[in-house]
Formats: structure tokens, sequence, C-alpha cells
């Protein structure tokens, strides 16, 4: 018996922006739920980290799609 060991190594990542370095760019954003005289919920992207904030809004989304190699 014989083991192969191929190492198909990535030449990226195939998450854009995975560790929020360039912010917000290659995600998309969604806020919804909240009155037009209340505070709407927030998302920003600062030191590498993703921080929502739902405040009186009922969903405080993001998300990234991509095709797995």
């Amino acid at each position: 018996m014989v083991l192969y060991n191929d190492d198909d190594v990535l030449t990226g990542s195939p998450i854009q922006n995975g560790d929020f370095a360039a912010g917000l760019t290659g995600w998309t954003t969604e806020i919804i739920g909240h009155g037009a005289d209340a505070t709407a919920g927030s998302i920003g992207a600062m030191g590498g980290f993703a921080q929502l904030r739902e405040n009186e809004s009922f969903l405080v989304s993001l998300r990234q799609t991509f095709v797995v190699p």
C-alpha cells in the first residue's frame, strides 16, 4: 500500500479580508428592523476585528460568500 500526500497549497485565502485588516472590504452588511425614530444598529471594523452593535434594530448581520476550490 502506498500513501500519496499532495500538498495542494492554496495561492491565497478563499476568504477575502478574513481578518478585517482592510475594514469591511469584501463583506456585506445588513441592518434591519428599527423604527424611524429609533437608534439603528451599526457595524464597524478596526484593528483586525469586526464589532456589531444591535441598538434598537432587530437584526445586524455581516456575511461573505466564497467558493471552495
